[in-house]
């Protein structure tokens, strides 16, 4: 029953799949490409709607001719990988420069459904089996013939399909398609996963040949991780170009929001100095771009503030520690000045002050990114580096 659930679940997501593209061909009814498309996940669905073992008794039951259904998966499996072998070939040349290796694929693709048919014909299968037809009939030589046919058809094909696409993505004219070279990598990923089937299954069949029956469970448990695995990988590929450039703002904008917890610490101690400053222009609180721009904004200013406080003994000690460490360039800069941070906020605390220190530079808009990155180095020494919390205890001792 959950091999059955499994499967439905994975037909119904390839056939919205396959309705969401149909819709397409109304304006692009002239695209190979889309065409290619829709045949590949049209095929896929009708392999899944047909494997699902509650559907495999309701075809034979209906027939009368006990595992049919297993020759439709394998016609469906056969023209499934001619298809999507032809939609890569597409995807990398123009309709003109593949047609060569299409014709071969559209000619080979129907002749190995009929040898499948004919082998089936040929044997006797009165006994259903709805998940070990390949291996319970192996002894069979016609049986044997039609599975490792299918088998090898299907193991060919995608793993001639994976080898293209991670080649694909080395190509140089793919540089400036990130998503695309990615949607290959993944596309190539499902077809490394879908092989996976076929090659334990040709194991397992040559193995029960022999008189081992030790592989035929693996066999069985490898289908359903094969097709749910293959239906999350073929997603991942066919929305990674289209959807995947859309999502670029969505991921800054995250990455926006952390370097904004990593500054939160800082900023918040560093409040006491002037709180203020510290301003949220309204409507955008949930802003990360404007709160730090005005954090980096607030800290220039506060570390102004405390510069007159800064002690070239700290400065010393924060250097020798450091380099002791193994800290040296920028990481070393970013220990001292976390290390004066802390030890001038803390005689701040205590009611001293200084002169006027020196003043940062304004942050315009083609500095702030290197001024931010300044910060967050500065905030993540200011919190977790030991050797600034060292410098500082010695400085107070």
């Amino acid at each position: 029953m959950l091999r059955s659930v499994l499967y439905i679940t994975c037909a119904v997501a390839m056939t919205a799949w396959f309705l969401y593209k149909l819709r397409y061909l109304r304006t692009r009814w002239e695209s190979p490409r889309l065409w290619a498309l829709c045949a590949a996940i049209l095929s896929t669905a009708m392999t899944l709607w047909l494997a699902a073992p509650s559907n495999v008794l309701w075809v034979d039951e209906t027939t009368g001719i006990p595992n049919l259904a297993t020759l439709l998966v394998a016609a469906s499996q056969t023209v499934s990988g001619g298809v999507y072998l032809t939609l890569a070939l597409l995807w990398r040349h123009s309709f003109w420069e593949a047609w060569p290796l299409v014709r071969w694929i559209m000619l080979a693709c129907p002749l190995c459904v009929l040898a499948l048919t004919a082998l089936f014909v040929a044997s006797s299968t009165p006994v259903e089996r709805t998940e070990d037809f390949n291996t319970y009939y192996a002894d069979q030589p016609t049986v044997a013939v039609f599975s490792l046919l299918w088998l090898s058809w299907v193991l060919a094909g995608h793993a001639v399909l994976a080898y293209w696409c991670f080649r694909w993505t080395k190509e140089p004219d793919y540089a400036a398609f990130p998503w695309l070279r990615r949607g290959l990598w993944v596309y190539g990923a499902y077809g490394v996963d879908v092989a996976m089937f076929p090659l334990i299954g040709i194991i397992a069949i040559l193995t029960r040949r022999t008189g081992v029956a030790d592989l035929d469970g693996v066999y069985r448990a490898t289908a359903p991780v094969v097709a749910l695995g293959g239906v999350l990988l073929l997603t991942a590929a066919l929305t990674l170009p289209t959807f995947g450039p859309k999502l670029e703002p969505a991921a800054a904008w995250a990455a926006r929001w952390r370097l904004y917890r990593r500054l939160r610490t800082l900023h918040r101690e560093l409040t006491h100095v002037a709180p203020e400053l510290v301003y949220v222009a309204p409507g955008r609180r949930h802003d990360p771009y404007h709160r730090t721009r005005r954090m980096v904004l607030e800290l220039s200013d506060w570390r102004w503030s405390l510069a007159p406080l800064f002690d070239p003994e700290v400065a010393r000690l924060a250097e020798q520690q450091g380099r002791g460490a193994g800290h040296a360039g920028e990481r070393l800069a970013v220990v001292v000045e976390a290390a004066q941070l802390r030890h001038a906020l803390e005689r701040w605390s205590r009611g001293e002050r200084g002169g006027a220190g020196e003043r940062a530079g304004e942050v315009r808009d083609g500095a702030l990114g290197t001024e931010l990155a300044w910060w967050v180095q500065v905030a993540d020494a200011f919190v977790r580096c030991p050797v600034v919390a060292a410098v500082v205890v010695t400085a107070r001792a």
